[in-house]
């Protein structure tokens, strides 16, 4: 099964090690529980599978050494992606103990996990600088390019995340009805998206440019893996940035794509306090709109906008008081 074409929610991955069995149960456990489990997440369990293969596991139990090996920490590693291993060594580990193994192991050791990442938040006249120098990089280049430019304009005026704009089919966009629609996205939820005349007009262009625009093939990387358009994506998206003048981070680093998903979901939010709308009654249309399972993960925006836009965070907090109580950015 190739990973950039699996879009079947009931998928397990070939695994053939000593866990392959309690792997697949566990996976299939997880989604009766109402948990997405989307291929991303399944091949965790995969690899976790392959190290302990490796190692010479006979899959009647989990030591503390196969827990070390598998969350050791790599280079260039993030912590993200460690947090998601010691996560998935966990679940699994509990599940085998409810089941009645007596032999496993768990990762205790969750010191340097956390982090205080904030996104960045473009401001619209950063906003404006990047879109136009990326859409010049676009001028005579050829589709490859066109795609990159759409892909960031899906990004930013839709909120879609990174993944979903990668998966999407021709067939998803609805050129009359200025949609598209995302399949099985991180949450395991189906959304129809709708598209400002502009971004629609772009996706269109995109389409028009293709040199086979059938309803099944990628809309923005037919015959490319995942990987390689993912890493011709952010060359594309460090150069914009570099010609639009943004500078790097404290850190060193630049804004991550993903940060135009941040920024649509704070500038969305200072539109509808500026526009005299109830937060209240339009949060759960933007956490839909989102594709977010609570608005839980909606209401963390609102926390973004206290060092973005304090006068979104001030009609915010005028009806949503218990916001802001402890919060990492709430008001002194």
């Amino acid at each position: 099964m190739i990973f950039q074409d699996n879009h079947d929610p009931s998928w397990i991955p070939d695994m053939r090690g000593p866990f392959a069995d309690e792997l697949a149960a566990y996976i299939r456990h997880k989604r009766a529980l109402g948990f997405g489990y989307t291929e991303p997440t399944c091949r965790l369990f995969s690899r976790m599978d392959e190290v302990f293969a490796a190692m010479g596991a006979d899959g009647t139990c989990i030591t503390k050494e196969m827990v070390d090996t598998y969350c050791a920490i790599k280079p260039g590693q993030s912590k993200a992606t460690l947090s998601k291993r010691r996560s998935a060594i966990n679940g699994f580990s509990d599940y085998l103990a409810s089941k009645g193994w007596a032999d496993v192991a768990r990762c205790d050791d969750w010191q340097g996990c956390g982090t205080t990442f904030a996104p960045y938040v473009f401001d619209h006249d950063e906003i404006s600088c990047v879109f136009e120098a990326a859409h010049r990089r676009t001028a005579g280049a050829g589709e490859r390019p066109h795609a990159f430019y759409t892909a960031l304009c899906l990004y930013y005026t839709c909120g879609l995340r990174r993944s979903e704009a990668m998966q999407l089919r021709v067939g998803d966009f609805d050129r009359h009805g200025a949609t598209v629609r995302v399949e099985m996205s991180k949450n395991g939820v189906t959304r129809l998206v709708a598209l400002s005349d502009s971004t629609a007009t772009v996706v269109a262009e995109h389409v028009d440019m293709l040199p086979d625009p059938s309803p099944g093939k990628m809309l923005l990387r037919e015959g490319r893996s995942q990987s390689a358009w993912s890493r011709d994506l952010y060359a594309f998206w460090h150069a914009a940035l570099e010609d639009a003048g943004v500078p790097l981070r404290a850190d060193g680093s630049r804004p991550r794509i993903h940060d135009l998903r941040h920024s649509f979901c704070v500038h969305a939010l200072e539109k509808i306090a500026q526009g005299g709308r109830d937060i209240r009654a339009a949060l759960p249309l933007l956490s839909t709109y989102l594709g977010h399972k609570s608005l839980t993960e909606t209401e963390y925006y609102l926390r973004l906008t206290e060092e973005a836009y304090r006068e979104v965070a001030s009609a915010a907090e005028a009806k949503l008081p218990r916001l802001y109580e402890g919060g990492r950015h709430a008001a002194s």
